[in-house]
């Protein structure tokens, strides 16, 4: 009866077709399903879950505020003898010259030490050392402060205590401990992006020297597809830990300040974190190289590199002044 003719004849001929459509938009009301309303209600989101999700995912700004509140959760602190997260860390301020050549002694016991160098600009060659952390095993952490603007910080455990003070400069004599170590090929140093570490270390006459291991060169060569080799995604991924950011400790916008101005107890929460973590990631990725038999290509290509690079940005070009004028 269905007009016109051609839309009756394509049912008549599609009939089973057009059975099987109604059955499949046909809600069935019949099922045995228990529903439990409580279970669908809106809970406070797994964190921890999430970052790694996010992560996984490369979705930067989510990995990033999920991995900030996972952290809240677990109530991190820094300093000395602090649990950050679930990590138990000790990082602590050198005070004295005497403190520098103590620990010169005990990293030349252990033949290597991860690093991290902070500078009064974000471009290397445009600031100076502000401070320098040193990290000789697991969770334990030393920051030496060069050039914060404030001649000392003072503790809340009693007036006149812990004073943190700058160290002398390193060309001073009292730091020919460290300036030889830092320049002694024979002690292994790991850093992430070592060629950054150089570069701040050569605006004060010290050439780095002993280069093993780079975390930032290391993850590259694993997966050089992939679009992100910076510590804090790492961290995230590899050990599901938020480092904390330049940015955490200087600010932003107006109320950003210079490095050299951030509180010597938080820049050693920074600096000594990233040393830490650099040394910790460096092991955690050379296991991975062996495994993949990729550890021939790094030590024999790519880390005698970094040392030429280094020397190749800080000699520059030479330009025709006359010319470009």
């Amino acid at each position: 009866d269905l007009k016109p003719a051609r839309a009756s004849k394509s049912i008549l001929e599609n009939a089973d077709a057009v059975r099987l459509s109604k059955r499949l938009v046909t809600i069935m009301e019949d099922l045995d399903v228990k529903l439990d309303l409580d279970a669908w209600r809106v809970h406070e989101p797994d964190n921890e879950v999430l970052r790694d999700l996010f992560v996984t995912l490369e979705f930067r700004t989510l990995a990033d505020q999920f991995a900030s509140a996972a952290q809240d959760e677990a109530g991190g602190t820094h300093g000395l003898g602090a649990v950050e997260g679930d990590r138990e860390v000790t990082y602590r301020i050198v005070e004295r010259a005497e403190g520098v050549a103590a620990l010169v002694d005990a990293i030349r016991v252990s033949g290597q030490v991860a690093l991290h160098a902070a500078s009064s600009t974000v471009d290397p060659l445009r600031g100076t050392l502000v401070g320098l952390g040193l990290s000789p095993e697991v969770g334990v952490a030393w920051y030496l402060p060069f050039a914060h603007e404030r001649p000392f910080e003072l503790t809340f455990e009693g007036e006149g205590q812990d004073e943190v003070r700058n160290l002398p400069v390193l060309a001073h004599k009292s730091m020919a401990p460290l300036k030889a170590l830092l320049e002694d090929p024979e002690i292994a140093k790991v850093g992430h992006d070592l060629k950054q570490v150089a570069l701040i270390l050569s605006t004060v006459d010290v050439r780095l020297a002993g280069h093993d291991l780079d975390s930032m060169i290391a993850s590259y060569v694993l997966d050089p597809g992939r679009r992100d080799h910076d510590l804090k995604t790492l961290c995230m991924e590899i050990f599901s830990h938020r480092p904390m950011e330049r940015g955490d400790v200087t600010g932003s916008g107006r109320s950003k300040i210079a490095f050299s101005e951030v509180p010597v107890p938080r820049a050693r929460d920074f600096v000594c974190e990233r040393s830490d973590l650099a040394g910790q990631l460096a092991a955690h990725l050379r296991q991975r190289l062996e495994s993949s038999g990729l550890m021939g290509l790094m030590d024999e290509l790519e880390m005698p590199l970094v040392p030429i690079l280094t020397r190749m940005e800080l000699a520059g070009i030479r330009i025709d002044d006359a010319f470009f004028s």
